[in-house]
């Protein structure tokens, strides 16, 4: 298909209104890549679920993610805190299969231009406090190194590239400390078939969805 006469944002704009957003990925893998377009149109997009798809598919990535870390060799799993309609994973603190991993939640950090993510041990009913962004993080400051990181993206690919917020949070705190497993957890149709990493991105070892647990990348 061919659009003569428009910008390449109102192109891309038709594209995505006529064949839906799997296909602005493949639409864009043979265009240069557009991070913050692709970005915005999957956030719009996650913005737009309402409450009932959410709790639904947090269920199934929580029930995904929960016989995944069972078969992994795992001590100390840093969660996250959802925000923007991100799945919803917390109550798998409370999960009875697990009761031997030590739970914990990002905090942004920032001493002046340096920003990285620590993190603080934290378990189900412990009080929360407003942090950078107002993102809660445990109130009581006991941290932790996690040896698994559970992800949110934005965007992932089968490579077990992660597509974020583009901030650089989870890149400059691995580039400090890289844990032995990272796994992403996205809905379905996040999937983008374009290649979007740079060199210096750290792949994924895992992406967990709703319906699929993939391997992606090698474990350390």
């Amino acid at each position: 298909m061919a659009v003569v006469g428009t910008s390449r944002a109102t192109a891309i704009n038709l594209w995505k209104t006529l064949y839906g957003l799997k296909n602005l990925a493949g639409f864009m893998s043979m265009n240069p890549i557009n991070k913050i377009e692709l970005r915005k149109n999957l956030i719009n997009r996650r913005l737009s679920l309402n409450f009932g798809q959410i709790e639904a598919d947090s269920i199934l990535i929580k029930q995904a993610l929960i016989t995944l870390l069972q078969s992994l060799d795992v001590c100390t799993v840093a969660l996250y805190y959802p925000i923007k309609q991100e799945p919803d994973l917390l109550a798998i603190c409370e999960s009875t299969t697990l009761d031997k991993v030590q739970w914990c939640l990002p905090r942004c950090r920032v001493e002046g231009p340096d920003r990285w993510l620590d993190f603080l041990q934290f378990k189900a009913g412990d009080p929360l406090v407003s942090g950078l962004y107002q993102i809660p993080t445990p109130q009581r400051e006991v941290q932790v190194v996690p040896d698994c990181l559970v992800l949110p993206c934005v965007g992932f690919n089968r490579d077990g590239a992660r597509l974020g917020y583009g901030a650089g949070w989870y890149d400059r705190t691995l580039e400090k400390s890289m844990p032995k497993y990272t796994i992403g957890v996205a809905y379905d149709w996040s999937e983008l078939a374009v290649r979007f990493q740079e060199k210096h991105d750290r792949l994924m070892s895992f992406v967990v969805t709703p319906t699929r647990v993939m391997k992606t990348a090698p474990t350390a």
